[in-house]
């Protein structure tokens, strides 16, 4: 019974030993099919091709972060003939690479266009990569609109590029950028300028917060809400007037105003008046009280431009909003409070 069992013993060590030098030698020719794509061995490819390799298996190649393919890492070094090898014999353009195990990297495509592969693009979407791919959280034509690249951009809309598919942040892109090109080329194209990205996002707020003011006229000259809030997972829901007053953007401020821009539309930061106030801009604390801007709106934490002038020491600000009709009340009830609890001394003259 003794012998027997050491007999099975030793079968099953043997069966396991060639288990495992078949692992090993299958994982060492994927290593090496790897390294072929990346570097552009093209004989080595058709050799492992050849041979039988499984021309779609995923793993983690060196630095790269995400669970490639051979057709993605080739789209990523640039090397079309190995691209071309490679979607000719079979490669699917649509294989998601996968990062952490649960978060979704991208495609051939997407990395071609990250890196501004223009003919490997070509390639890929002759073999049928879908251009309405969400990766990452992000569309192809959003990708290369935020890259600048106006020739893929025209390549991708001419390959049946969905411009106003829900999520798209194209022309958000574009217009966070001042990309004045890709903003027309994608308006003229069809694109809605009042279209929320995916996280929220409006093509005229971002524009505002970045202070590209030919990108805000050409969006109002084509329709853009000036009044639409949005926002996204970073920032507060806002205006672009708000935006504008933020950033302490005069000159985009007063577009938006000449252009009918509400003065007094309240968001997640308050007023335009408020943040201005905040900031401790009084050219455009002027300008916006000239245009009516109501200096008693409270923002969500109860505080009025008064309160913030004054809690920020901004007394020019503060004698401005007062002739203009500010509650000095608001001073003691909130300013006061907010400087207490900062153990400020409070001059009893203040009203506290």
């Amino acid at each position: 019974m003794l012998k027997k069992s050491i007999i099975l013993f030793f079968i099953f060590v043997i069966s396991a030993g060639d288990l495992f030098s078949e692992s090993f030698a299958e994982e060492l020719d994927i290593k090496g099919f790897f390294e072929a794509a990346w570097q552009g061995d093209a004989q080595e490819i058709k050799s492992y091709i050849e041979s039988g390799i499984d021309i779609n298996t995923q793993r983690h190649y060196k630095d790269e972060p995400e669970d490639d393919t051979a057709l993605t890492l080739a789209s990523k070094k640039g090397n079309k003939e190995i691209v071309e090898l490679l979607l000719e014999s079979g490669a699917d353009p649509n294989v998601i690479t996968g990062i952490a195990g649960d978060y979704n990297g991208g495609t051939a495509l997407s990395y071609a266009l990250e890196k501004g592969h223009k003919e490997i693009v070509e390639l890929l979407l002759k073999s049928g990569a879908n251009i309405n791919l969400e990766e990452c959280g992000d569309y192809a034509l959003a990708s290369a609109s935020y890259s600048g690249d106006k020739e893929i951009v025209e390549l991708l809309l001419k390959s049946g590029a969905d411009i106003n598919l829900q999520g798209d942040d194209a022309l958000v892109a574009a217009s966070s950028i001042g990309n004045k090109e890709i903003v027309e080329l994608l308006l003229k194209s069809g694109a809605n300028p009042n279209a929320i990205g995916m996280h929220g996002d409006i093509a005229l707020i971002k524009a505002s917060y970045r202070g590209n003011k030919e990108i805000v006229e050409l969006l109002l000259k084509s329709g853009a809400n000036i009044n639409i809030i949005g926002g996204n997972r970073y920032e507060y829901n806002t205006t672009a007037l708000i935006a504008a007053s933020e950033i302490g953007n005069k000159e985009i401020v007063e577009l938006l105003l000449k252009s009918g821009a509400d003065v007094n539309v309240d968001s997640e930061l308050g007023t335009a008046l408020i943040e201005a106030s905040r900031r401790g801009d009084k050219e455009i604390v002027e300008l916006l009280l000239k245009s009516g801007a109501d200096p008693n709106i409270k923002d969500s934490q109860g505080d009025t431009a008064l309160t913030l002038a004054a809690q920020n020491g901004y007394k020019e600000i503060e004698e401005i909003l007062l002739k203009s009709g500010a509650d000095p009340k608001s001073i003691s009830e909130r300013g006061c409070k907010k400087r207490e609890k900062k153990k400020v001394k409070i001059r009893e003259e203040e009203g506290c």
